[in-house]
């Protein structure tokens, strides 16, 4: 979590959106194919070429390597409610911000900004 639209705002003030392509962390890397799904929109964003990454050897082992490591093989300590109820309350202004910045924006693919994955994002 963050506060991503001042953070948004002060690149818009030297760069056009059309040059800015806003992305959500969490549908990033929530599955394998929603990952290729933004990997594409950068790509085309970007104006390269899709590359295949099913066929591709390298993307395998690194797939591979990633799955292995320590990190994601544990489970994290649940959050307590209490904390969790306050980042909820704190980050809830800043994501209905966020949400009026991304809405506006032309640039901002609609299933993008039709709900953030955040408390009081959509």
């Amino acid at each position: 979590r963050g506060l991503y639209a001042c953070q948004l705002t002060r690149w818009l003030e030297f760069y056009p959106r059309s040059q800015l392509l806003p992305l959500i962390f969490e549908r990033f890397v929530s599955t394998r194919s929603a990952t290729l799904a933004a990997v594409a929109a950068v790509e085309h964003f970007v104006g390269v070429p899709p590359f295949d990454y099913d066929t591709s050897t390298r993307v395998k082992l690194v797939e591979h390597f990633y799955a292995n490591l320590p990190s994601r093989l544990s489970a994290y300590k649940p959050m307590s409610k209490s904390t969790a109820s306050f980042l909820d309350e704190f980050y809830c202004q800043p994501n209905q911000d966020l949400l009026h910045l991304l809405s506006h924006d032309n640039n901002s693919h609609p299933s993008m900004i039709s709900d953030l994955p955040w408390p009081c994002g959509g």
